[in-house]
């Protein structure tokens, strides 16, 4: 069975827990992170875009390691005990695999057909 570590992102500069994820490689995921941090704009790349503009990053803890099977109760669980006590960039409660570049990427697409549907130009004009 393949191991899978249960991790939360942390705020280095208040200590401050704001994301719990899984994944089954801490150093490559939090790599992820912070590239994605610089093409997207969800709650969790911009607090992290928000980190490196200051020049840190966040810190990866692991919380747990879980054999593969278990990884989604287990996320779930611990998305919901720091959710209590933190203000997470979690979008979800847990349990599902993330989606990856080419479905984010789809995503940012269906969101600008939706703004641009509903958005009417402005046209400005100088009186002078």
């Amino acid at each position: 069975m393949r191991i899978t570590y249960i991790y939360y992102l942390q705020d280095p500069t208040n200590g401050d827990i704001r994301y719990v994820g899984k994944t089954t490689d801490l150093k490559r995921r939090l790599k992820d992170h912070i590239k994605r941090s610089l093409k997207y704009k969800f709650h969790s790349a911009t607090w992290i875009k928000s980190l490196s503009d200051k020049g840190v990053l966040p810190i990866i803890v692991e919380i747990e390691r879980v054999f593969d099977d278990l990884w989604k109760d287990r996320e779930k669980y611990w998305i919901q005990f720091y959710r209590e006590k933190n203000d997470l960039t979690n979008i979800l409660d847990g349990g599902q695999d993330g989606p990856n570049d080419k479905t984010l990427l789809k995503m940012k697409e269906s969101i600008r057909k939706h703004y641009d549907s509903i958005l009417k130009p402005v046209n400005q004009y100088d009186l002078d």
